[in-house]
């Protein structure tokens, strides 16, 4: 593999916006707009598992697309508060919702309604979670 399409191809596999891991706590941000982004990325999640689960919309074999807003919505509850506890329950809320797309998924798959390549993603998504979850009841 040359490294032209190796650029491309790393371009193209990472999301764009999305590091490395969640947010740290940092900063107090302004309450409303903190409070807003919570609750918009949390009806954007439950928008796009409703189409997941009614086989609506675009997002029918998309897990990206419903794993990004769950960790937007994370992210999001992490940035309201410095507490400890909130970005443990923050995480913990992301790896539930994770092990549910994670299950839907691989069901997809062996119903041969879905790929496995997405039933991988889930299980991904599970495991990263679970790092995350790992990592912030270390600290």
């Amino acid at each position: 593999m040359t490294l032209r399409v190796a650029l491309v191809l790393g371009l193209v596999l990472v999301p764009s916006g999305l590091s490395a891991a969640p947010e740290p706590p940092g900063p107090k941000v302004p309450a409303q707009p903190a409070k807003e982004r919570v609750d918009a990325a949390r009806k954007a999640f439950e928008g796009y598992w409703r189409m997941l689960r009614h086989g609506t919309g675009g997002t029918r074999g998309d897990p990206e697309t419903i794993y990004v807003w769950s960790r937007r919505w994370m992210e999001a509850q992490q940035a309201l508060s410095n507490d400890k506890a909130a970005t443990r329950a923050a995480v913990h809320a992301h790896l539930d919702r994770m092990k549910e797309l994670e299950k839907v998924f691989a069901s997809l798959a062996r119903a041969q309604q879905g790929t496995q390549a997405d039933a991988d993603a889930g299980r991904y998504y599970r495991a990263e979670a679970e790092v995350w979850l790992s990592q912030v009841k270390g600290k």
